[in-house]
């Protein structure tokens, strides 16, 4: 597939894990004179030395909304918890914040960039129903799977990037595997690899529990084929639908659409 210099700039830009410091929602975070390595030492408060990944697992998943400001108070209203390293993905339109769970798995909340609300998948965010949090996307870790290629079993195709940030003022990298060619946006998982980088779990405030990652499908989704024995995920037949459910020190929380959206990189 062809791509423009546009093209390859949007996704370069996605590689530069961008913090926007002034929307960080923590308290006592670094002064608004400082950058992205005071961060970096700021969320070694958070480190846990055993959230060490499992592979063939459930990575992270991803939580909609059309307002990213507001979703936080939300959520915050539902946990007593406040996601906290939020930043942006500057290629494709995006903010996230991020909260762990106590096995090695973290949620993500990503809505919109009002600076960027052009892009496609800011669009994607924004038509989202108000005042919801919906479940969007997930990804998997495997890296037998990502060597083998394994999307090439279901006539789908891959877009990798490598995302780059910072860990102990070394470079903190891990690449993204986006599946495409089918129309069943965030229903099909996106794949990571951490390398021998920290895991982003690691570093994060932990929420709690993460009870369930459901995936239902039609009998002749790719699904069934990608998440062949990947752990903390469970795989049904029937109408699609994306259900995540974890507990916080409020109780438990479920979340569940039947129109996944999904990330994708630009075109």
């Amino acid at each position: 597939m062809a791509t423009t210099a546009e093209d390859e700039e949007a996704k370069r830009l996605m590689g530069e894990w961008g913090l926007d410091k002034e929307d960080v929602q923590v308290d006592d975070v670094p002064d608004e004179d400082d950058d992205i390595h005071n961060f970096d030492d700021y969320m070694e408060q958070y480190r846990r030395e055993d959230c060490v990944p499992h592979d063939d697992e459930l990575d992270h998943i991803i939580l909609g909304t059309n307002n990213l400001e507001e979703a936080l108070k939300q959520f915050y209203e539902m946990t007593d918890l406040k996601p906290i390293m939020v930043v942006s993905l500057k290629g494709v339109g995006t903010k996230s914040a991020r909260l762990a769970f106590e096995s090695c798995q973290f949620l993500e909340i990503m809505g919109p960039d009002p600076a960027h609300m052009g892009m496609p998948l800011a669009k994607k965010l924004a038509a989202l129903p108000d005042g919801e949090l919906v479940p969007f996307h997930y990804a998997i870790r495997s890296k037998d799977k990502m060597k083998a290629e394994i999307w090439k079993e279901c006539d789908l195709t891959c877009d990798k990037v490598t995302m780059v940030s910072q860990d102990r003022g070394s470079a903190w990298t891990w690449t993204m595997a986006i599946l495409e060619g089918h129309d069943q946006g965030g229903l099909v998982p996106y794949l990571v690899d951490w390398g021998e980088s920290k895991h982003a779990a690691a570093r994060l405030p932990v929420i709690g529990s993460l009870d369930s990652l459901k995936v239902t499908s039609g009998s002749d989704s790719p699904v069934h084929t990608l998440l062949d024995g990947i752990g903390r995920v469970t795989v049904a037949t029937g109408e699609s639908s994306l259900e995540v459910t974890f507990t916080s020190a409020k109780g438990k929380h479920t979340f569940k659409t039947l129109v996944p959206g999904g990330i994708e990189f630009p075109k």
